[in-house]
């Protein structure tokens, strides 16, 4: 006997659901790249030097992918937008930095001692790798408002913080908490100086004299 035209119908639609399902089984996987993986880190590192030399305005997504050597649409799968790239670069480079300057730290029992080493360790990561300090300074000229605003609230302090360990380590008899401050002062300008060429050598040679004048009774 016959099956009904709505039954053959049915069977047909169960038995074709079965083969498409079966077939994607047999399908390879697609590739995911993982979001840490090789592929993020090489356009982190050439982004770092694209945003350093032109600034985040200055800077466009065919730059971005020259200087990353990848396509603009994984630049786009990766990061989303150039915003969340420049983002994400900074907050890279910056912990990057922090974490070699802590590394070679020189923490002693003279705090002018550990002062000029937090310089040196600065200008010395600084001569290795020019572009991430030059990242910073684009912060502050050429970041979107937002992100400034971003990194000066979850960041800003690292800096800073570094110094009043020093002090706090070493308190000087006069005057610690004025001369803490003079000293982040100091460390911002000096940062900021390691991404102009014309004076960043002038700048290092003065470290050791500026902090004298800073740590004097």
């Amino acid at each position: 006997m016959a099956c009904p035209p709505k039954k053959i119908f049915n069977r047909a639609t169960l038995y074709m659901k079965k083969v498409q399902k079966n077939s994607q089984k047999s399908l390879p996987k697609k590739r995911i790249w993982g979001k840490t993986g090789k592929t993020r880190m090489k356009i982190l590192n050439g982004a770092a030097v694209a945003f350093s030399a032109r600034g985040y305005y200055g800077t466009s997504l065919v730059e971005l992918s020259k200087r990353t050597g990848a396509e603009q649409a994984s630049i786009y799968y990766h990061f989303k937008d150039k915003e969340n790239l420049f983002k994400k670069c900074l907050i890279y480079t910056h912990l990057t930095v922090i974490r070699a300057l802590r590394r070679d730290l020189d923490r002693k029992n003279d705090l002018r001692s550990e002062i000029l080493s937090i310089f040196n360790a600065l200008a010395n990561y600084s001569d290795v790798y020019p572009e991430r300090i030059a990242l910073i300074f684009q912060l502050v000229y050429s970041a979107p408002k937002a992100i400034s605003i971003f990194y000066t609230r979850k960041f800003g302090g690292d800096f800073r913080a570094m110094i009043a360990d020093a002090f706090e380590r070493n308190p000087p008899a006069r005057n610690p908490a004025i001369k803490s401050s003079l000293a982040v002062d100091m460390l911002y300008s000096f940062i900021l100086s390691l991404s102009a060429p014309a004076v960043r050598n002038d700048r290092r040679l003065m470290v050791p004299k500026a902090v004298d004048f800073i740590l004097k009774d």
